[in-house]
């Protein structure tokens, strides 16, 4: 078959492989690479799973035609199989029961987005029928831990704020909020943490100063679950904060109806500076994690994809609950402002990371819609909680 193809198209198509395959490879070796230090690294994770199709198309299309150049492909396929498990587990399906194993501990991590209803303003309206359906979604998969991003204290219709509200109608016995004022009603915006069992300690993490108005400071609690302490943190790592007036700027560079020059500036711009946060923040989280109880529990939304350094830092040998039991790609995050963005089907962003001493029973993502956010649900366990 390779008669049909001229050397000069070989030629081409043996250097468009050897590129797709040395880009395929530095993107899984970004996940290693401190985006502090080269700050270019930090693009190349959010292109790993599209780098991979490419590769293996090349694998696929030397097969009739040269079978020995497909090798390079299947080698390089082989050398990245750990970041490609990273993004997809091996399994097609997965089962989720909404009544709870016996023994174990039900977890949430959800951002709410200040409970904004998805592709409107801030200031809705319908911000009262939102908070209805998220608290309907709570009160479905009835978690033991929530862990909030991004939550506001609203009132609610009987006088009372929704912290209130949610306590009284799931019945959590503890939280605790740390939030900053939000406006002039002096409404409060921040990290929050439910629990059903008892909280025996509580603390803001701080970032160190270079890190102040990042991303929303995190939150510890010590948590007793039956004899043993578990900490959960809740993290929320900087958003790359893109306006729709960046989106347009995509579109505009997209489709060539300007140079471009100076708006891509400006994004890359916005984009090295938010990887090189991610890097500093992943760091400084890493190092508070090395401290307290035993056991611990990391929830939140990392802004970043599982082929990330940041990722990589801050999951280290905790185990991952889509991994270790969800299917596909797990995407928790749609765009209200760009259609491109919001067809993406890689960006998983949201997580739970147990302790490996956790044993993690199964795990789903809420619905989409409610949120840019999908809630992330996982039942884990420890030996002794059988």
């Amino acid at each position: 078959m390779w008669r049909f193809f001229g050397k000069t198209t070989i030629g081409i198509l043996t250097m468009l492989n050897v590129v797709a395959v040395a880009l395929f490879l530095l993107a899984c070796l970004s996940s290693r690479i401190d985006p502090g230090k080269w700050w270019m690294t930090g693009f190349m994770p959010l292109l790993t799973p599209y780098l991979a199709i490419a590769v293996l198309a090349f694998l696929i299309l030397w097969l009739p035609i040269r079978p020995k150049r497909s090798l390079v492909s299947l080698f390089a396929l082989l050398a990245g199989s750990g970041s490609l498990l990273n993004i997809v587990p091996p399994r097609f399906s997965s089962d989720f029961e909404l009544e709870k194993p016996p023994g174990s501990l039900r977890v949430m991590t959800w951002n709410l987005r200040h409970f904004a209803p998805f592709k409107t303003s801030y200031r809705d309206s319908e911000k009262a029928m939102q908070q209805e359906a998220i608290r309907s979604e709570i009160d479905r998969f009835k978690p033991d831990v929530v862990c909030f991003q991004e939550f506001v204290n609203l009132p609610v219709a009987d006088g009372t704020f929704l912290i209130e509200r949610i306590m009284d109608e799931q019945g959590y016995k503890n939280v605790y909020f740390a939030g900053d004022g939000l406006n002039i009603r002096k409404l409060k915006t921040g990290m929050v943490i439910f629990s059903r069992y008892p909280m025996i300690d509580t603390g803001i993490v701080r970032y160190p100063p270079s890190l102040l108005n990042t991303g929303e400071e995190s939150l510890m609690a010590d948590i007793r679950v039956g004899n043993d302490t578990v900490r959960f943190y809740s993290i929320h790592l900087q958003s790359f904060g893109f306006m729709p007036r960046d989106y347009w700027t995509f579109r505009r560079i997209r489709n060539r109806s300007d140079s471009g020059l100076a708006s891509a500036r400006s994004l890359l711009s916005k984009m090295k500076q938010t990887f090189q946060f991610h890097s500093e923040e992943a760091r400084h989280m890493a190092s508070v994690f090395a401290e307290g109880p035993r056991y611990k529990v990391v929830c939140g939304d990392l802004n970043d994809v599982p082929a990330s350094y940041a990722y990589t830092v801050i999951r280290a040998d905790r185990k991952d609950a889509h991994l270790e039991k969800g299917h596909g790609l797990g995407k928790t995050y749609t765009s209200p402002s760009s259609r491109t963005m919001g067809k993406l089907p890689t960006l998983r962003i949201d997580y739970i990371f147990s302790d490996p001493a956790f044993e993690t029973l199964q795990a789903t993502r809420g619905p989409a819609m409610l949120s840019d956010h999908q809630a992330v649900v996982a039942d884990i366990r420890l030996p002794q909680m059988r």
